[in-house]
């Protein structure tokens, strides 16, 4: 194949995933099924599994995708200062529902504020589960 050809080619391929990217034929981000481990002393750029988990909120919510399990560690405190905690648009189906429970021992995981807002908000959400 030639240079000219050649660039055409891929072209044509990156016209294409641009395409399929843009009317949602391809997985991007998040893969179905997956388990996130957050712990308040974690750290986000961690993977997310028990022995290094992540740690914000705001992550486990752009993480969340049918089949998704969020665990947060038990015993820990998450304050969120002036925000509250978004879980909007997030679908999960019979088959892969979206599941938030706790980890480990101790107390229930806290969510916090410093003011008297809601510290989960829950909007636009289906086959959800938490535990």
């Amino acid at each position: 194949m030639n240079k000219v050809s050649e660039r055409r080619s891929n072209g044509h391929l990156f016209a294409c995933l641009s395409l399929c990217l843009s009317v949602g034929l391809l997985p991007v981000g998040v893969a179905e099924g997956q388990t996130y481990y957050f712990s308040a002393s974690g750290n986000d750029a961690n993977p997310g599994t028990e022995a290094l988990p992540k740690r914000s909120l705001s992550t486990a919510a752009g993480l969340i995708a049918p089949g998704t399990t969020i665990k947060l560690k038990r015993g820990d405190t998450w304050f969120q200062g002036e925000t509250t905690w978004e879980i909007k648009d997030k679908l999960g189906t019979v088959a892969n529902p979206i599941v938030i429970e706790s980890y480990g021992t101790g107390a229930k995981p806290i969510i916090k504020t410093n003011d008297n807002r809601r510290p989960l908000l829950m909007q636009n959400i289906a086959n959800t589960t938490i535990r």
